[in-house]
C-alpha cells in the first residue's frame, strides 16, 4: 500500500540513549531504556532516604526520588541530554514516568499542585527552557496536577551546584529564592515540588523553606533522580 506524504516526509525521532525509533507515545526515550533504569519505589515507601533526610530540616508530607543516580550510568547520560545538550523532550519522557510511578503509588493523590524549582532567567534562557519545569509538565500529563510557575522564583543567579560539597551547596543556595505573585493563590494548597537531581538536598530544603511563608501550605518533594553517595 502507497504511503501518504504525511507518513513520507515525517520525521523520525530517536532514542536518546539506544538510537533506536521512537513510537508515537515516546518523544525522548524508548521504553526499553525506560524500563532499565534504576527504580527506587522509594514513591510506596514512606520513610525512604529521601524523606528520612529532609526530617528535622523540613516537615513534609512525602518525598521520594524515581531514579538511583549514579556517574556513568544511563539516568546520568539522559539528564546531561536535558541539561546540557537542548533535548528536552528526554525531560518529557522521563517525567511522564514519574507521573506512572508516583500516581499507581498514590503518592501524587496527596497534592492539588505542582512546583518546578525555578532557574535563573538568565540561565532558561542560554538553555532554552527549565528542565524541572519540563519534568513537571511531563508528571502533570500523567496526574492531571496543576503546574504553578508564578509561585516560586529564583532572584538572583548562582554557580552551579555540581562541583561544591555539602556546606557550600548550602550557603550557595542562600536568600536565592523569593515568593511570586502565584503565591496569594497557593494558601491552603498541598504543593510538590519538582527537581531534577537529589544529592545533598540543599536546592530543595532553600524552595521549601521559602514555601513555609505562604499560609497553610502543606509541603511534598519529588526528584527524578536520587544520588545516594
Amino acid at each position: 500500500m502507497a504511503l501518504g506524504a504525511a507518513e513520507v516526509f515525517a520525521p523520525v525521532a530517536y532514542c536518546a540513549e539506544c538510537g533506536a525509533a521512537l513510537n508515537s507515545s515516546e518523544v525522548g526515550v524508548c521504553r526499553l531504556c525506560l524500563d532499565r533504569l534504576p527504580v527506587t519505589s522509594f514513591e510506596a515507601w514512606p520513610q525512604n532516604p529521601v524523606k528520612t533526610r529532609m526530617d528535622g530540616r523540613i516537615l513534609l508530607v512525602s518525598a521520594f526520588s524515581c531514579y538511583y543516580f549514579h556517574k556513568g550510568e544511563t539516568l546520568r547520560r539522559l539528564i546531561h541530554q536535558f541539561k546540557y545538550s537542548g533535548n528536552r523532550n528526554v525531560a518529557t519522557d522521563l517525567g511522564r514516568e514519574m507521573g506512572r510511578r508516583a500516581s499507581a503509588a498514590g503518592f501524587t493523590d496527596n497534592y492539588d499542585a505542582l512546583i518546578p524549582v525555578p532557574l535563573h532567567w538568565r540561565r532558561e534562557w542560554r538553555r532554552g527552557y527549565n528542565q524541572s519545569l519540563v519534568i513537571a509538565r511531563g508528571i502533570a500529563e500523567v496526574t492531571g496536577l496543576q503546574v504553578m510557575t508564578d509561585v516560586l522564583l529564583r532572584r538572583r543567579a548562582a554557580p552551579t551546584q555540581t562541583h561544591l560539597n555539602a556546606e557550600q551547596r548550602h550557603l550557595n543556595v542562600r536568600n536565592v529564592f523569593s515568593l511570586g505573585r502565584g503565591a496569594q493563590r497557593a494558601k491552603g494548597m498541598r504543593l510538590l515540588l519538582v527537581d531534577d537531581v537529589f544529592t545533598t538536598g540543599a536546592t530543595s530544603e532553600a524552595c521549601l523553606e521559602k514555601l513555609l511563608e505562604i499560609e497553610g501550605v502543606k509541603l511534598g518533594l519529588a526528584t527524578l533522580g536520587y544520588a545516594s553517595s
